[in-house]
């Protein structure tokens, strides 16, 4: 059903305005100058600071009505391939309102072009989009958002699904194609006043749950505190609020310029097939910035009336600005604007049953020949998360006949971030002859499992050490104790051995020392010898390494010290 709307114009109506523009303002879908987390009010005269290359700077610092921080235009090649989310981005609770079940009343302006999908409400159509959508898995996550039990201040609220409140045409008092902001405020109000619009519902809290989503026509510009609608450098949307005044409740609504082709906002607002589907995608940012922080739009510091809020990347939909994702509900897919999750530490469409998603490259590792005992340089493969949620902490293994063969570290040490990566450093290093086959395996919670096959052949090292170890056993510090045998080191191969170096390392290995026959070679079938003692110098375990370098490719071999001070 839709019911055309005309404004009454009375002293009444004015004068409500007059009250409300005192203590109202827009909220605009970005990320305000950093702030310390508390309640002090904001300089509304200190510069913003540079900032990230996901958020495009604000033509005003935070707070206050004519303030705004917009949902900014871009270029149509941001959006296929938007940068991450920052890496410290987390929603803080400030005290303020968040709404309990959403009722969206979508008003069309006046007359004029419009997208279709716009002024229906056959499916799929911007009233489907609203009905299916608030009723929908994208809602029900938000629920890690309820204000129920947090800390004072709190609104003691819970967030559930939402409804859609009609859609309704009116006739605006104004047939300019330049509208302020100021405007828009005045209009809704009047038509709220003269019962031409459903006038605001409220919670068990009393708090409102209304928010009056305006459309416009093509060739109609919007403009805020500076910015103009559809522009470059302008914006593509914005989310407001008006304070309560008189009879008139606290309300909330969203500017939605028109994306038509030929507005501006065709090209820079979404990559979505459709204009509809980006329609959608910006109605789902302002929607959500809604629900979790009504009263933005009268907040001038960083403390109530903000609820969730990142004082250095914005509202919920700004941390994940231009990452679209589709719902499927009530029989049709609506293009979305993923959301950002502090439960789940990533840009979302839904809750945890999002599955998380990852590769890892490459599906195999071949070693060259590698001496017995000798290790080889590192390969290196990469855990990529390519899911919409944070990939939990993967769990690593190399198994296989031959896995003692094969090393294994890696930086992947807590859960991947969405598009985020870490890497495992496998190296090769056998202890006996022949080939070798293991298999690096990588689990990661309801990802999967995924793997790298590794082979690698070990050949005999031209010369060879014995023992392989050294164990000293208990030795009093301040004294010094012989190993129980010495290291011999023989020529096996058919050609002369050059030593380079025998020495010392490890976290101990100032408390080890050793003496050689050892000289520059060691002749074909030849050998010499090492001897090794360990001088504690304090009580406990101490380990180094004894290592016997050579030349001419023979490569490097090493014995494992061990002792115990006491």
């Amino acid at each position: 059903m839709i019911t055309v709307m005309t404004p009454r114009h009375n002293g009444s109506a004015i004068s409500v305005f007059v009250l409300l523009c005192m203590a109202c303002g827009p909220s605009f879908a970005q990320a305000p100058p950093a702030q310390a987390p508390n309640s002090t009010a904001v300089d509304s005269e200190a510069p913003a600071p540079p900032s990230s290359q996901l958020f495009v700077p604000n033509p005003h610092p935070f707070g206050g009505a004519g303030r705004p921080h917009i949902l900014p235009m871009r270029s149509p090649e941001y959006f296929l391939n938007p940068p991450a989310p920052p890496a410290a981005a987390h929603l803080t609770y400030y005290g303020g309102r968040v709404v309990s079940n959403l009722q969206v009343v979508q008003v069309i302006w006046g007359p004029g072009s419009y997208l279709p999908e716009v002024t229906s409400t056959s499916t799929p159509s911007m009233a489907t989009f609203y009905q299916d959508v608030l009723n929908s898995p994208y809602v029900d996550w938000l629920t890690e958002y309820d204000t129920v039990g947090l800390p004072t201040p709190t609104s003691s609220q819970a967030i559930g699904r939402g409804t859609f409140g009609n859609q309704y045409v009116i006739t605006p008092s104004t047939t300019s194609t330049t509208i302020d902001d100021s405007t828009v405020q005045t209009e809704i109000a009047a038509q709220i006043a003269a019962r031409k619009l459903p006038a605001p519902t409220t919670d068990g809290n009393g708090h409102t749950n209304t928010y009056y989503a305006i459309f416009f026509p093509h060739g109609t510009t919007i403009t805020q505190g500076g910015s103009s609608s559809c522009v470059a450098g302008g914006f593509c949307a914005y989310h407001g609020t008006v304070a309560a005044s008189g009879s008139l409740r606290e309300f909330f609504y969203g500017v939605h310029p028109d994306m038509q082709t030929g507005s501006g906002c065709d090209t820079g607002c979404g990559s979505a097939a459709t204009a509809f589907g980006n329609y959608t995608s910006v109605a789902s940012h302002e929607m959500t910035e809604t629900i979790t922080d009504s009263e933005v739009g009268v907040a001038v510091a960083l403390g109530p009336p903000l609820a969730w809020y990142d004082a250095n990347n914005g509202e919920i939909a700004d941390i994940c600005n231009a990452r679209q994702g589709t719902v499927t509900t009530g029989g049709e897919t609506y293009t979305v604007q993923l959301e950002w999750s502090n439960a789940q530490g990533a840009c979302v469409v839904s809750g945890q049953s999002e599955p998380p998603i990852f590769t890892l490259t490459p599906p195999s590792m071949p070693f060259s020949n590698q001496y017995v005992y000798e290790t080889s340089p590192a390969q290196v493969a990469t855990v990529a998360n390519t899911g919409l949620v944070a990939l939990p902490m993967p769990t690593i293994t190399i198994k296989g006949t031959d896995h003692a063969s094969f090393l294994k570290a890696t930086t992947c040490v807590g859960s991947v971030g969405v598009s985020g990566s870490c890497t495992i450093s496998v190296k090769f290093k056998p202890t006996t002859t022949g080939s070798k086959t293991a298999t690096l395996t990588v689990s990661a919670g309801g990802a999967g499992t995924k793997t790298v096959a590794l082979t690698g052949t070990a050949v005999a090292a031209p010369y060879s050490l014995s023992p392989r170890s050294l164990a000293f056993g208990n030795c009093a510090h301040g004294t010094t104790c012989a190993a129980p045998t010495v290291v011999t080191v023989t020529n096996t191969g058919a050609a002369a051995v050059p030593i380079t170096s025998i020495t010392l390392t490890g976290a101990n290995h100032t408390l080890f020392s050793r003496t050689k026959t050892c000289g520059t070679s060691i002749a074909v079938g030849g050998s010499c010898t090492i001897s090794v003692s360990f001088s504690p110098t304090t009580t406990g375990v101490a380990a180094a390494t004894l290592s016997v370098n050579t030349g001419g490719g023979d490569g490097t071999q090493t014995v494992a010290l061990s002792g115990m001070g006491t």
